[in-house]
């Protein structure tokens, strides 16, 4: 029987509205720096936003010209570069970026695989679109109803509520805002089991574009607020999440392998949990059920017990579901006195669909590595359901206004989607 392998983390690779790259990542982290911008012409025609009745006037696409990259960096030259989307172009960036980062020579690493996953599979949906969008048909053409037919998770929805399945079975696979679930839970499980040295994970969504501010605005929701500030987690005046573009690629890799090679590792991987309540489709149950049975999973698998725990990255996207999930993660640590870091991140970015939980991962790496937290943006009035569940503690952390001094070294982070999807992991500071 093969022994089973510690999984490490030892490359990461990023395109993304507040940096190009790692190293422009970390910068503008430190400088609290947010990145959302007015949708005028020059911005749409660069993301092929091919109409300017769309209902939203933000966005937080990429910052930077893609086009004026090396060839090196994007591994194919002038003419083929020609020949790429927007969305295979980040792939090549933060694939190349990542890889360089682990110092692999991929060639050469025998038992290897990679992973990917993005929220939207649309190729029907976006048939009948194109098909009433060239009749003219723009109301039909934007129906409500777009997103959740266009995501493979909510058909496995239907059938979880015929069959009541809920939260009490591990969810086979997911897409959407956890879509990264599906990768780097095979890759994980693949290395423990020593079956493989390497995974290179990949996950990607381009949604600011005509048909994804659409289709989202459709079901309400995104913010129609016209100002820079319009995502705003847990404001009493918040109206919708800010629509984002990103890529991210990472390296795992077996301990085992990772100190063979000498290499600089990032972080370790605990281990997961995941469980479906599938209670809505595009909403979370109010109750928290299903995170709440997906923490619980993380916990028994990791072996860790909640007091080790230093920080908890949440969801939260400036929806409908913000105040929900305050009050089952206030409700979880009812039982524990305990001062851990926690805020939403998507203040400063924008929703990021696919790319939500793990963009979450490399921000926490940053301030694990550089022992600083940074504060929320966007947070005028703290809304009132939200702050009668807390402590003076995480009313301060909430509400600080400057980056403070923090020492984490575990963390965990939960995901939800739609479909009824809630997904954990557990990462720490590598030690021996």
């Amino acid at each position: 029987m093969k022994q089973s392998q510690r999984v490490v983390i030892t490359g990461m690779g990023t395109v993304n509205p507040i940096g190009s790259n790692i190293s422009d990542f970390r910068k503008n982290l430190k400088n609290n720096i947010g990145w959302s911008k007015f949708l005028n012409e020059e911005l749409m025609q660069k993301h092929w936003i091919e109409h300017n009745n769309i209902g939203v006037t933000i966005a937080a696409p990429i910052m930077d010209d893609l086009d004026k990259r090396s060839e090196d960096e994007l591994w194919l030259n002038r003419k083929e570069r020609k020949r790429m989307s927007k969305l295979m172009k980040i792939f090549t960036l933060s694939a190349n970026e990542a890889i360089n980062d682990s110092g692999l020579d991929i060639e050469k690493v025998l038992r290897k695989k990679i992973y990917f996953a993005t929220s939207m599979w649309w190729f029907d949906s976006i048939t009948r679109w194109i098909e009433t969008w060239m009749s003219n048909d723009l109301k039909n053409a934007c129906r409500v109803f777009s997103i959740p037919t266009g995501i493979i998770s909510t058909q496995v929805f239907n059938l979880s509520q015929k069959y009541k399945f809920w939260y009490k079975s591990p969810q086979p696979f997911t897409e959407a805002c956890a879509a990264w679930l599906y990768g780097a839970k095979a890759a994980f499980q693949e290395i423990r089991d020593n079956l493989i040295d390497v995974a290179l994970l990949w996950w990607w969504d381009t949604m600011v574009s005509s048909n994804g501010l659409r289709w989202f605005r459709a079901t309400n929701a995104l913010s129609t607020r016209d100002d820079l500030s319009a995502s705003r987690p847990w404001d009493a005046d918040a109206d919708g999440f800010v629509m984002a573009d990103w890529g991210w690629f990472l390296v795992f890799e077996s301990l085992d392998h990772a100190k063979m090679r000498n290499a600089e590792i990032i972080a370790e991987v605990f281990g997961f949990g995941d469980r479906g309540d599938h209670y809505s489709i595009t909403s979370p149950h109010p109750n928290g059920i299903g995170i709440q049975w997906a923490i619980w999973d993380l916990l028994e698998s990791s072996g860790l017990s909640i007091e080790e725990i230093d920080a908890w990255w949440l969801h939260r996207t400036s929806t409908w579901g913000d105040v929900s999930e305050m009050k089952w993660v206030m409700r979880f640590l009812k039982d524990h006195d305990m001062t851990w870091w926690f805020f939403a991140w998507k203040s400063r970015t924008g929703h990021t669909l696919a790319w939500a939980t793990i963009l979450s991962l490399i921000e926490w790496i940053i301030y694990m590595q550089d022992n600083f937290i940074n504060p929320m943006k966007n947070l005028n009035t703290l809304h009132p359901e939200v702050k009668a569940l807390l402590n003076k503690h995480y009313i301060d952390q909430l509400t600080l206004d400057s980056a403070r001094s923090v020492k984490i070294i575990k963390f965990i982070i939960n995901g939800l989607a739609f479909g009824g999807y809630n997904i954990a992991w557990a990462f720490w500071e590598y030690k021996e």
